[in-house]
């Protein structure tokens, strides 16, 4: 007769390939521009990681912000602290919840907090975020069913930017008025003073202010020029 071999428990010694990711971040321009800076005050990401396997797995984990495809250095985020339990019942999934977040105030019931300066990753308004995962096996017994097809982990996240700005925070939008002497040119010949208003409308919910600086044809600030708002 034949006899096939259903389940093997034993140490399990194989390399599980790293998962790399590029979150596209879609954000207005009126973030993007100028020298803003995004100081949120407590940001959260949640992960959740299923497992179908008799098979204890630690994720190290590094999150990479990008802006114009140059990585942003100070806001990377790197931690080793995710357990992926193994699969109470084999084929049936088994999830292990992270809480991540800079202060972990006010996590959801079910979920392990996990400490990391997660501000620092907005903090330049990045345009994509990079998910890095490099699992590894650990312990020294596992199990896993060769008959299932499920053998599988599964991979859950989402991330909340409440709006509760920092000290940090700044919205910088420059637009420049360009060939302005053009289009005054005539009234410039016959005009002794010349007053332009500028009307802005505002449809972000944060109380702005305004500065303009006049520029000759070189770019260089023409003196005497008063600007008011």
């Amino acid at each position: 007769g034949k006899m096939s071999i259903a389940k093997i428990t034993g140490k399990i010694s194989t390399t599980i390939q790293p998962i790399s990711e590029n979150i596209p971040l879609n954000l207005p321009s009126f973030l993007s521009s100028g020298a803003s800076v995004l100081d949120i005050v407590n940001p959260v990401m949640t992960l959740e990681i299923g497992n179908t396997m008799g098979i204890p797995v630690n994720l190290d984990l590094t999150l990479t912000p990008k802006k114009g495809g140059i990585v942003q250095t100070a806001g990377i985020i790197n931690t080793n602290k995710i357990n992926i339990a193994p699969a109470s019942v084999l084929g049936q999934t088994t999830w292990s919840r992270y809480w991540i977040s800079n202060s972990c105030k006010g996590f959801s019931a079910g979920f392990d907090t996990i400490n990391v300066p997660l501000p620092n990753l907005l903090k330049s308004i990045p345009d994509q975020i990079l998910i890095s995962a490099v699992p590894t096996i650990t312990g020294d017994k596992q199990t896993i069913d060769l008959s299932s097809s499920n053998n599988m982990l599964n991979l859950k996240y989402s991330v909340s930017v409440p709006l509760s700005f920092g000290k940090d925070f700044v919205i910088q939008y420059i637009d420049t008025i360009a060939d302005l002497q053009k289009s005054l040119a005539d009234i410039l010949k016959l005009a002794h003073q010349v007053d332009i208003i500028a009307i802005v409308e505002n449809s972000i919910p944060l109380e702005l202010s305004l500065e303009a600086t006049a520029l000759n044809s070189s770019k260089a600030v023409i003196s005497g020029v008063t600007i008011s708002s």
